[in-house]
């Protein structure tokens, strides 16, 4: 009994030791083929199809949710931009925020779960590009709010007909316009006049009941001088009037004069652009979020602890075929088993008695 149940535990304990090491191999090959992707771009995990959000967000939302034609295509994608009118007369015209929806059929997207890639060219147009992975994930939350525009204006002071600085330089603000204030003052009978040109955050606009939309002025009176500022949207819309048509001026003055726009305000309408204007774009940052690459940290850390976990399972695979191999070496292992012999002893024997006395020997 004891034979067959030795038997039969070491014919179970070898079964085991087989799928053992069967599932500690196909462990190690699961856990490597995650560490060790095939190939940069993601593909689609169930080789499904996505849905994305697709359509644009140009100063109104229009997006609907689409199935992407392709099962590669492995991410939804935001691309954020400015697009920026500019006429013949080298006046910037209106500039407009875009943002479009669209699955990645170009395959944009690196491996990344959420990425950001600023200077991306999509559609002919360079911005902000965002991506993500997941069943309708570009959404306007992920979008964020329409970024401000940053406002770029000549900058420049005047008094008296005396240019106080340098005769012009650009500034730039966020979120802000171009203004220009004309002071005029009696001092003592005698006419003071200060021209000045600078950038102005909109709440200044804002303040004046000025629209943000096209060129706009307001009166200010507060005795003895009376103030015009104006404000425009448009990049440079404002030129300091005393700039003059000489190109071979190197003090800093404009080589041309542009026109006048003291009155017509065309360049408030986009509707008015030449047929010839030009578009250009410049990059959005979007707030709160990190640039392009700031996910390398996590995945490494992630690589990181997988190894880790794997080195784990490598150990404990080894240290279960030692304790394996040894248990089967013990019940493997037979000792020799105990003989017992005897022999009658001769009548004549000196030891004999008469009797039947039985040696036993150990062999």
């Amino acid at each position: 009994m004891a034979a067959v149940a030795s038997r039969v535990s070491r014919s179970l304990l070898y079964t085991l030791d087989r799928w053992y090491l069967l599932g500690a191999f196909l462990l190690f090959f699961v856990v490597c083929s995650e560490v060790s992707p095939s190939d940069n771009v993601l593909t689609n995990k169930d080789n499904s199809t996505l849905s994305c959000f697709v359509g644009s967000w140009d100063n109104f939302t229009n997006t609907r949710i689409v199935a992407c034609s392709e099962p590669k295509v492995s991410h939804c994608i935001v691309f954020k931009y400015v697009n920026t009118t500019s006429q013949n007369n080298g006046i910037s015209g209106n500039k407009t925020q875009g943002i479009l929806f669209a699955c990645d059929h170009q395959l944009l997207c690196k491996q990344a779960s959420i990425t950001i890639q600023n200077n991306t060219s999509y559609q002919g147009l360079t911005g902000q590009l965002i991506c993500c992975e997941g069943n309708k994930c570009n959404n306007h939350t992920l979008a964020g709010p329409e970024p401000p525009i940053t406002a770029t204006c000549y900058q420049a002071s005047r008094l008296n007909g005396t240019v106080v600085g340098q005769q012009y330089e650009e500034c730039h603000l966020t979120d802000g316009m171009c203004v220009k204030n004309t002071t005029v003052a009696l001092i003592s009978g005698a006419l003071s006049v200060q021209e000045r040109y600078s950038c102005q955050p909109v709440d200044l606009c804002d303040n004046l009941n000025l629209t943000t939309t096209h060129i706009s002025c307001a009166n200010i009176t507060n005795p003895p001088a009376t103030s015009e500022i104006c404000c425009c949207p448009f990049d440079l819309c404002f030129v300091p009037t005393w700039f003059t048509n000489n190109s071979n001026n190197n003090n800093g003055e404009l080589s041309s004069i542009p026109p006048s726009q003291d009155s017509g305000s065309d360049h408030g309408n986009s509707d008015t652009a030449s047929p010839k204007a030009t578009t250009t774009v410049q990059q959005l940052i979007r707030p709160g979020v990190q640039p392009s690459g700031t996910h390398t940290k996590g995945q490494k850390n992630w690589l990181l602890v997988t190894c880790l976990v794997l080195v784990f399972v490598i150990f404990f695979c080894i240290i279960g075929g030692v304790v394996l191999v040894a248990v089967r070496y013990r019940l493997t292992r037979r000792k020799q088993p105990v003989t017992l012999a005897y022999t009658r002893i001769a009548a004549d024997s000196p030891a004999g008695n008469g009797d039947e006395d039985i040696q036993m020997l150990l062999g």
